[in-house]
């Protein structure tokens, strides 16, 4: 049981100690004082044991027991520590430590998937709404989830995930709403600047419909498809009109004309466009094009 002691990184100086005073009472005849330390050692052996195997059944239960209805599997892990304690009762403390080995080596990837996923959820949550969530409260909230989650809190931690979910659904409205106000102005931007937004503007009457029917994730989901119409038209305009400038450069160049300042005002307008500031890459567009009467 020493050795046994030995490979848990348990501390069994004093054990030690005592086998060698037992074999000093050995040596000196004396049976009697040998045997009562060794009854000695062997007791607090199995009290240590039993402490070591029941700490690390409760350190597991810490989490079955919070997760038994919600996780596939745990049960499973819950007869296993029913078996460890099964058999510590009947002082059978081999059959104990491989059975708690056992359950440890079955909950070890259920709990590091329950924590990856957890985490993830809750930074997915605060993404979903990031740009309304003005005063950090949702992300505070996701924060404490999570550090309650490092410490074994799992209780607390699924209470703030709770709260987290409550919050994230009542902040719907307000991002819809935002999402409305953002895609109506891009929507103007482009018109202003003379591209036809109407085919994209169907999603925005879609999420307005949306938003008064109270849909507003929906309405977050047309406002979303609106600004993919967005860029698509305006990257088809941008290409149209890089493709027209590069010809007339090369003409121009061909006659001699000196086009080399229009390679910056160019990468400005690409780099824009790549940005998604269509309204500053059509503005450097424009000025080329002016400049070589396009």
């Amino acid at each position: 049981m020493i050795f046994r002691f030995m490979c848990l990184g348990l501390d069994v100086t004093w054990a030690q100690h005592q086998l060698e005073l037992v074999k000093e009472a050995l040596k000196n005849r004396n049976e009697i004082s040998a045997e009562s330390m060794m009854r000695e050692i062997k007791d607090t052996l199995e009290f240590e044991m039993n402490k070591n195997i029941n700490d690390r059944i409760a350190k597991c239960r810490k989490f079955t027991d919070m997760m038994e209805h919600m996780i596939e599997g745990i049960d499973d892990i819950l007869k296993k520590l029913q078996d460890t304690k099964d058999a510590l009762f009947e002082n059978k403390f081999e059959d104990a430590l491989r059975h708690i080995e056992k359950a440890e080596s079955m909950l070890a990837p259920v709990k590091n998937k329950f924590e990856n996923d957890f985490v993830e959820g809750c930074k997915k949550l605060v993404e979903s709404v990031e740009f309304a969530d003005t005063d950090k409260k949702i992300k505070g909230i996701a924060d404490n989830a999570i550090e309650a989650l490092n410490a074994g809190k799992y209780y607390e931690a699924l209470q703030f995930r709770d709260w987290l979910a409550r919050e994230v659904a009542k902040a719907w409205p307000k991002i819809s709403s935002i999402s409305i106000q953002k895609a109506k102005r891009k929507c103007e931007e482009m018109t202003k600047i003379g591209i036809d937004v109407s085919k994209a503007k169907e999603m925005l009457n879609f999420a307005e419909e949306a938003l008064s029917s109270g849909e507003h994730k929906k309405a977050v989901e047309y406002c979303v498809e609106f600004e993919k119409k967005i860029d698509k038209i305006a990257t088809e305009e941008l290409d149209m009109l890089f493709t027209k400038i590069e010809k007339k450069l090369l003409e121009l160049e061909s006659k001699g004309e000196d086009t080399s300042w229009a390679g910056s005002i160019l990468g400005y307008a690409r780099t824009a466009q790549q940005m998604g500031e269509y309204t500053n890459a059509f503005a450097f567009i424009e000025k080329v094009k002016k400049k070589i009467n396009l």
